[in-house]
This record gives structure tokens, C-alpha cells and sequence, in this order.
């Protein structure tokens, strides 16, 4: 998986840009404000540049490293990427009126988003390689930089005096810089982190807890609940009902009894226990759904806990680690049939 540094105010060590380097060699890209304008640089093939860029460019700047996913091996594919019409590939420049965007995920459903706007808008699509993070700042330069917030991947965009994050299912902080995952740390550390099913030591693979093995095993598992009637993968919260209209959720507020979410409970391992509330059995949150903001208000009541000491730190990372691995699917087919142009 790719990995975006966004430094506002603390620069990325050595060794963390050479942990970021080592599990995504595919091409650097970095992107930085000065003299009014956004400037970038991409296509970077060693590590010691990034280090060097890392340790010199002013503040606020990003660092990019890829590794391929979609589109193959190619500098032109390295990020960022100009938001324009033409969502320039060019491995270096600058502007005064445009953002630059950075992605790190794997959107599927992209050629049919750049199809329908090149059709609807009469825009002829630009020439040279594509992929999905390319398609994003071709779409947003057409329907706005709010798309992004839509499609729910991890993105940033910088300006020549504007810096946006788009949150996705999630980034974390390492070392006073916001990454985009911290799949790397281990590299940092010395350490190998282990696969989270059972005692299984094997090595996670990227964007998930599980081993590539038990990753599958996982998804078998899920299957077998959907065709049972069960759900996919939930998260089985022992507390007060949930409104996921806009009630209280565990003693944050007066519950609310309408609009539950019931389901038959899920495997023990992804149940999270609240403690100092009622019990109340087979209430099953889902950490999905279009438009659903229940992973978010669940972290709250987690958060809040937390706080007060009924649940540990580590407890508190635990159910973090579940809804980043379950991010919110949103209903991207009904958003493709309703998306109109920017004026």
C-alpha cells in the first residue's frame, strides 16, 4: 500500500522516510508551498532524495510513496497530480490557481466515474497513462474538490495556500506527521508485526490485520454468514440501543429506542465490550452502510470511555483497528447517477 506524509510542522526522520521507502519503492512524489504558488516534483527513484527533500523543503509539504497498484510501474504515474482537465502527468512544475492531490488506496469503479464525465461534459480525456488516483483529480477539476470526499479514500490536496485532508477510513499520526497508514512503523522499530487471527504468526498483508491465509479464511467466513442470513462483519457492541438517525450512544445523552440496529452477533474476536453500561445482547453495530454514521459515533463512546478509564488504552486501539478495517462503503453507484458539473 502506498503511503502519504503530510508535514505541517515536523519533518519525517531518516528512518521513518527510509521505513516509508523500503515497503513503497515504486516512485516518490513530493509537493510544497512557496513564493505563492504549489509546486511539485515526482517520479523520485532513491531513497536519498526524499530524505534530503524531507529534511529542506519549507513547510507545510508532502511526501508520496508509491507502490503500484493500478497502472503499473511508471514515473508519470507517480503523484501528485495537477486538478485539472487534464490532470497533468508532467514530473515537475508549478501554480498559482490549482491544487495538486495525493491518494493512497485502490478505487475501483473509477473508469466508469471518468467515462460518464467525459461523455456528459464533452470533455475529450487527456492523453497518457491512467489510474485511479489520476481519474481523481480529472473528476475533481470537473465536480469540485468535495468529490473527493464522496468517493471515501484517503486523499490530501495542497494548494498555494490551502492544504485539505479527505479522511477515508482513516490516518494516523507517527511522530508528529499525519500518515496515511503506518504499515511501515514496524520497519522502524526493528519488529515484525504478526497476523491477528489466533496465535498465527504470519505477516499481514497490506491494509489489514490478517495474514494473507486467514485473510481469505476471513472472507469465507463472511460468506458463509451473508448466505446464512448473518451479517458480513459487524461489531457487536454490549450497551444501550442506538438511534443511527442522530440518538445517544452509551451515556453520551438519553438513548434512543427507534431506529436499532439488530442483527444476529458475529464472531467473538471483533466484539467490543463497553463497560459500565447495561448489557443488552444481539445489538450488532455494522461499521458500513451508506451514509452511516455509526463507526464514527461508536469510536466517540470508545473515546469517552477511554477518558474516564472503564477501558484500557490498548482496548481503545483494538476497536479502532476493527472499523479501519471495515471502512464505510458508500452507495457509489446511486452517487455516480446524481453527480453535476461545478458551474
Amino acid at each position: 500500500m502506498c503511503c502519504i506524509a503530510l508535514c505541517e510542522t515536523v519533518r519525517p526522520s531518516s528512518e521513518m522516510v527510509k521505513a516509508m521507502w523500503e515497503g513503497n519503492q515504486h516512485g516518490g512524489g513530493v509537493a510544497w508551498q512557496e513564493d505563492g504558488k504549489v509546486k511539485w516534483k515526482k517520479g523520485i527513484d532513491t531513497v536519498e532524495e526524499m530524505q534530503y527533500l524531507a529534511e529542506t523543503l519549507p513547510f507545510p509539504f508532502i511526501q508520496h510513496f508509491r507502490i503500484a497498484s493500478v497502472g503499473g510501474v511508471c514515473d508519470e504515474l507517480t503523484h501528485p497530480f495537477l486538478v485539472n482537465n487534464n490532470a497533468s502527468i508532467e514530473l515537475e512544475g508549478e501554480s498559482e490557481s490549482d491544487y495538486v492531490l495525493f491518494h493512497n488506496g485502490s478505487w475501483h469503479e473509477w473508469k466508469q466515474f471518468v467515462l460518464k464525465a467525459s461523455f456528459d461534459c464533452k470533455i475529450a480525456l487527456p492523453d497518457g497513462k491512467w489510474s485511479d488516483s489520476r481519474a481523481m483529480a480529472f473528476l475533481a477539476s470537473i465536480y469540485g474538490k468535495n468529490i473527493c470526499e464522496m468517493i471515501n479514500e484517503k486523499i490530501v490536496i495542497l494548494s498555494k495556500d490551502d492544504v485539505q485532508i479527505f479522511w477515508g477510513s482513516g490516518w494516523t499520526e507517527v511522530e508528529g506527521v499525519w500518515c496515511s497508514n503506518d504499515f511501515f512503523k514496524h520497519k522502524m522499530r526493528g519488529k515484525t508485526p504478526m497476523c491477528a487471527y489466533g496465535k498465527c504468526q504470519g505477516y499481514p498483508v497490506m491494509n489489514n490485520i490478517y495474514c494473507y491465509q486467514h485473510k481469505e479464511q476471513f472472507a469465507r467466513e463472511a460468506k458463509e454468514k451473508e448466505a446464512n442470513g448473518n451479517v458480513k462483519d459487524g461489531v457487536v457492541v454490549e450497551g444501550p440501543p442506538v438511534n443511527p438517525s442522530g440518538g445517544a450512544l452509551m451515556g453520551m445523552g438519553a438513548p434512543s429506542t427507534t431506529g436499532l440496529v439488530r442483527t444476529t452477533p458475529i464472531v467473538a474476536r471483533d466484539a467490543i465490550t463497553i463497560p459500565g453500561v447495561t448489557p443488552r445482547p444481539n445489538l450488532t453495530l455494522l461499521p458500513g452502510g451508506a451514509g452511516s454514521d455509526i463507526p464514527f459515533r461508536v469510536l466517540m463512546a470508545a473515546q469517552h470511555q477511554a477518558a474516564k478509564g472503564l477501558i484500557s488504552n490498548k482496548e481503545y486501539k483494538r476497536i479502532r483497528k476493527i472499523f479501519q478495517r471495515n471502512p464505510i462503503e458508500l452507495a457509489q453507484a446511486d452517487m455516480l447517477s446524481r453527480l453535476t458539473p461545478k458551474n
